[in-house]
């Protein structure tokens, strides 16, 4: 899978009736799967599809129940770039960092490859600190990016 290990499968959004006694006639569940490289998209939606199905035929707690909708809302590509890359190799020098496999999803996979030949995930706080109502980066990591960037 090109350094980035196994694909990820997490059920995201569960939900279903209307209340504690009432068995619901419906249910939603929402997953999100991320791939690695080499992975087929089609060829991993349709093994999740006949996972949903082969658990509904099969399980006697499932009677009567069925697949209903099967939608892919979003595809995104994998993104990788190989650590022996120049352009890595110079940040891990300049910043003091080791090279480091992102488990998140990030717009880098969305540049085009045939006009970017080598893109890095680089940036001054953490992950943990992001996407949140109090996001915020310490002043001596941005400095450091500045100086890193300047150079």
């Amino acid at each position: 899978a090109g350094g980035l290990g196994c694909g990820s499968l997490v059920s995201t959004i569960c939900s279903a009736g209307s209340g504690i006694n009432i068995v619901p006639a419906c249910a939603t569940l929402s997953v999100d799967r991320r791939l690695v490289r080499g992975e087929d998209p089609a060829a991993v939606a349709g093994g999740i599809r006949a996972l949903i199905v082969s658990v509904l035929e099969t399980s006697p707690d499932a009677q009567g129940c069925s697949l209903q909708t099967f939608r892919i809302l979003d595809q995104i590509p994998p993104f990788f770039q190989d650590p022996e890359d120049a352009w890595v190799r110079e940040l891990c020098a300049l910043s003091g960092a080791a090279h480091g496999y992102a488990k998140y999803g990030t717009n880098a996979s969305s540049y085009d490859a045939s006009m970017v030949t080598s893109c890095v995930v680089f940036g001054p706080g953490s992950i943990e600190q992001t996407h949140q109502s109090t996001e915020w980066v310490a002043v001596a990591e941005l400095a450091k990016m500045a100086d890193i960037v300047a150079r």
